[in-house]
Parts: C-alpha cells; sequence; structure tokens
C-alpha cells in the first residue's frame, strides 16, 4: 500500500534530538522551510552538518539514526530527477 509521505517540514516538526546542537541544526531547517527555503537545499544543508558532526564523532547515537534515514534515497524523487535529466 502506498502511504504518503509528509512535506519536509511537518517531519523535521516530529523529530527531537537529546543534543542541543543537533537540535538546533532542526530548528533552523524548519525557519528556513517557514521563510520559503527549497527543500532540496534545506535537506542537503542538513545533511552536511549532520555529516561533519557523524565526523567528528561528536553526534549522539540519537542523531546518527536519524542521519542515517537522511541518507536514504527517495525512489520517486530520484526517479523523477533522473527520467527529467535522460530526455534532454
Amino acid at each position: 500500500m502506498y502511504k504518503k509521505q509528509l512535506p519536509l517540514a511537518e517531519r523535521l516538526s516530529l523529530v527531537s534530538l537529546e543534543e542541543p546542537v543537533e537540535q538546533e541544526i532542526i530548528t533552523t531547517a524548519i525557519e528556513q522551510l517557514s521563510s520559503g527555503q527549497k527543500e532540496n537545499f534545506v535537506l542537503g544543508a542538513m545533511k552536511d552538518k549532520f555529516r561533519k558532526l557523524a565526523l567528528n564523532q561528536n553526534i549522539s547515537q540519537k542523531g546518527l539514526n536519524f542521519y542515517t534515514e537522511l541518507q536514504k534515497p527517495n525512489i520517486k524523487v530520484d526517479t523523477a530527477l533522473s527520467s527529467s535529466t535522460w530526455f534532454h
């Protein structure tokens, strides 16, 4: 059965991380989305910040789990992007 995916801002509002620096990344992303930033830009910036925390080993287990979820491919978006570049 197809599961409808929530908009990024709604999904982020459901996330609660214990480490203040990790939660600040989430809060900043929500604020950026609320101010009209594109989801892809915000998502990329968030991934970059979590990646830096992970590389410096300054990330909690819950933060690492969240980062891992961010890294999972979105088949619908990825397929649409690859299809659009293939036909141009």
